[in-house]
C-alpha cells in the first residue's frame, strides 16, 4: 500500500472582508488592513458623554481637523499589536545588550562625579516628562476617530511609558539609585530650569482637541526637546567622556525619527484631503503659530544644563540646530516655520 503525500492547494473563497473588498477590490488584505480598516464604531451608541452631550461618544466632528475618509491615513510602519511588539522587542533587546556592555566595562564608574548631578538636572526628571506624554497620548487614543489614528496614538503612549522606564533602568545602574530617583522627582517638581517644561506638559493636558494635541506634542515639543538634549547635548556628553549615557540618547533619538513617520503621514493626510485640505492647512498653521512660542519658552531654560559639565556646551548653537531640525520637518510637510510665521501679538 502506498500513500500520495503530494500537497494540494485549496483556493480561498474570499480574499478579504467586504469592507476591504469595497475599498481595494479583489485582492488579499494584509493583517494590518484587516485589523484596522472599518473597525471604528460608528452607530448604535448607548449614550452621549455627560461632559459634552453635543457630541457622540465617538464623533468625527470633535477635532478641528477633518478627513473625508478617516482611513485615508494608514500607519506607514503597518503596526498592529503583533508587529508593534515584535519591533519594540527587537529595539529593547539591542538597548539591553548595550546597557549590559556599559555595566560589564564599568563605564559608569569612570564617569566624573559631577555627571551624577548633571543626570539629576535633566535625564532623571525627564522620566516624568515622558509619563506626561503617556497621559496626552492616552487622551488622544481615547477620543481619536478612525482606528488607524487610535492605534498610532496608543502605541505612542506605550512608547512614552517605555521611554520613562528606560531612563529608570539607566538610573538603577547608578550608585544610590533609590535616592537619585526620588531626587529626580523632586527636581521635576521644584528646580527652576524645569518648571517651564513641567508647566508646558501640564497645560498640554488641557487641550481638548485630540488632533491639536498630536500637533503640539509630536511636531513641536518632542522634536525640539529631543533634538536639543539627545542630539546636541549628546555631543557635550561625548566631549566630557560620559560615554555610557550616549546609548540612552541614541535610543531616544531613533525613537523620535520612528514616531515622526506616522505623525508626518497623518499631517500629510490632513493637508492633502480633497474636501478639507485647505481648511486643515490653515488650522494646523494656527496651532503651530500659537503654540510654538510657548514650547520654545518651556524648553529654552534647559540652557543651564549646557553650563554644568567641565567642558561646557555652546547652548546657542545647539538651540539653533535643534530649532532648525524642527523647521526642516515642517518645511518637508509644506508648512510655515517659526521664521516665516506672522509675529505673535503680545
Amino acid at each position: 500500500m502506498s500513500y500520495d503525500l503530494s500537497p494540494q492547494v485549496i483556493e480561498q473563497r474570499r480574499l478579504a472582508y467586504d469592507e476591504l473588498t469595497r475599498r481595494f477590490g479583489q485582492r488579499e488584505a494584509t493583517r494590518y488592513e484587516e485589523g484596522t480598516i472599518g473597525v471604528q464604531h460608528q452607530e448604535n451608541f448607548h449614550y452621549r458623554p455627560m461632559w459634552n452631550p453635543d457630541v457622540e461618544i465617538y464623533d468625527p466632528s470633535m477635532p478641528r481637523l477633518k478627513l473625508t475618509d478617516w482611513y485615508s491615513f494608514l500607519d506607514p510602519r503597518q503596526y498592529y499589536y503583533a508587529t508593534y511588539n515584535q519591533a519594540r522587542n527587537k529595539t529593547m533587546e539591542n538597548l539591553e545588550s548595550q546597557l549590559a556592555y556599559v555595566s560589564e566595562k564599568g563605564m559608569l564608574d569612570k564617569i566624573a562625579g559631577d555627571w551624577h548631578n548633571i543626570f539629576l538636572a535633566y535625564l532623571l526628571p525627564l522620566r516624568h516628562y515622558e509619563y506626561g506624554g503617556v497621559t496626552t497620548m492616552t487622551y488622544v487614543a481615547r477620543f481619536a476617530y478612525g482606528t488607524s489614528i487610535e492605534q498610532c496614538a496608543s502605541f505612542n503612549a506605550f512608547d512614552k511609558m517605555g521611554n520613562s522606564q528606560i531612563i529608570t533602568k539607566f538610573a538603577l545602574m547608578l550608585p544610590n539609585a533609590d535616592q537619585l530617583l526620588a531626587d529626580g522627582k523632586k527636581a521635576w517638581l521644584e528646580d527652576a530650569h524645569l518648571q517651564p517644561l513641567r508647566s508646558m506638559v501640564e497645560h498640554s493636558w488641557l487641550i481638548t482637541d485630540w488632533a491639536e494635541a498630536i500637533i503640539v506634542q509630536n511636531l513641536l515639543l518632542d522634536p525640539l526637546l529631543y533634538n536639543l538634549l539627545y542630539q546636541e547635548f549628546d555631543r557635550v556628553a561625548l566631549d566630557n567622556g560620559a560615554l555610557a549615557v550616549t546609548f540612552v540618547h541614541k535610543y531616544m533619538s531613533d525613537w523620535l525619527k520612528d514616531n515622526l513617520r506616522w505623525t508626518n503621514a497623518l499631517v500629510e493626510a490632513f493637508l492633502n484631503d480633497e474636501q478639507h485640505g485647505e481648511a486643515n492647512r490653515q488650522a494646523i498653521q494656527q496651532i503651530l503659530d500659537g503654540w510654538r512660542p510657548k514650547v520654545e519658552e518651556s524648553v529654552r531654560p534647559l540652557a543651564a544644563i549646557f553650563e554644568m559639565p567641565r567642558i561646557k556646551g555652546n547652548f546657542e548653537a545647539s538651540w539653533q540646530q535643534a530649532a532648525q531640525n524642527v523647521d526642516q520637518n515642517l518645511e518637508r510637510l509644506g508648512l510655515n516655520t517659526a521664521s516665516e510665521a506672522p509675529a505673535m501679538a503680545g
